[in-house]
């Protein structure tokens, strides 16, 4: 009979697998736990000795959990992936569409700017599940760990300016920046004006999100420069659309502030672009994981 505590490892291992990969993970495992009681036995040891040096040479149960995830659900990530990817471009063209509506008062400016804030915030969690399962990915096909903080930059950069644009609605009845492909400007200018008010600070916060959002992505852009990519072609040309992303954002939030709306314009147009093709990138970079494109396999973390 399988000792309960054996049994209650290999539950919480492969907890989630699909039912093939954990009949035939756990017989692995039990296979290598029996030859490890046998050789602790051999030397000596009696049966709880033995069976609890045996269950420590299977390790941690969270962490082997963790890593048959990694293995075995890697594709049905990466496709997850792709497709969240796709999501700020798509985003994008909706505001686009509704931005026309709403000035030809097909649609009333209120739902319009009701209807960003709430594709900012889908627009947000898609964003940070592309960026999670993009470090699992460096992590386990390049061996890239130093993208932690970058990662965690911009994800709270993405946070601050949607949750600033919820509040300018809510607060001030307007809306002045919507995360749909990264920042775009709705309405200008951010006044930050002499005094303490409740404008002034969801300003500040909003300028202070903007240029976080910005210099996360410049990071994140200096962490790829000395990843080879032989695999797949397509870091080094991700890496150059986060650099020009991550500028691209910095000028439209100091553009906004100074209120030059010209320049604004301009920054959120090369913005806009480089967003599609920042996504699209990420999305192909997806694919191509999940589908094995090249002859080396994928090694996750």
């Amino acid at each position: 009979m399988t000792n309960p505590d054996l049994v209650r490892w290999l539950n919480l291992a492969t907890r989630g697998l699909p039912a093939d990969v954990a009949a035939s993970v756990r017989a692995e495992f039990e296979a290598h736990y029996e030859d490890a009681l046998l050789e602790h036995q051999s030397r000596g040891l009696n049966d709880f000795e033995a069976h609890r040096h045996a269950l420590a040479e299977l390790g941690d149960a969270r962490e082997a959990a963790r890593a048959l995830h990694d293995t075995h659900l890697a594709e049905r990530r990466y496709l997850k992936a792709a497709l969240a990817s796709i999501a700020p471009s798509i985003a994008l063209l909706v505001v686009v569409f509704m931005g026309q509506a709403a000035g030809d008062r097909v649609t009333e400016p209120s739902d319009f700017f009701d209807a960003t804030i709430w594709l900012g915030f889908l627009t947000f969690f898609a964003v940070a599940y592309v960026l999670r399962v993009f470090k699992v990915l460096l992590s386990g096909q390049f061996n890239v760990y130093q993208i932690d903080r970058p990662v965690a930059l911009v994800t709270i950069g993405l946070l601050i300016v949607t949750a600033m644009s919820l509040a300018s609605r809510v607060l001030f009845d307007r809306q002045v920046a919507v995360l749909v492909n990264d920042p775009m400007i709705v309405e200008m200018p951010l006044r930050i004006t002499a005094g303490v008010s409740l404008e002034n600070i969801v300003n500040i916060f909003n300028v202070a999100g903007i240029l976080t959002l910005g210099l996360g992505w410049l990071w994140l852009s200096d962490r790829l420069v000395m990843i080879e990519d032989r695999t797949y072609g397509l870091l080094k040309p991700l890496r150059y659309l986060l650099l020009i992303s991550g500028f691209g954002i910095i000028s439209s939030g100091i553009a906004s502030l100074l209120g030059l709306t010209n320049a604004n314009y301009l920054a959120l147009m090369v913005l806009a672009v480089v967003g599609v093709c920042k996504y699209a990138a990420w999305t192909l970079l997806f694919f191509r994981a999940a589908y094995r494109g090249s002859n080396r396999p994928i090694q996750t973390a």
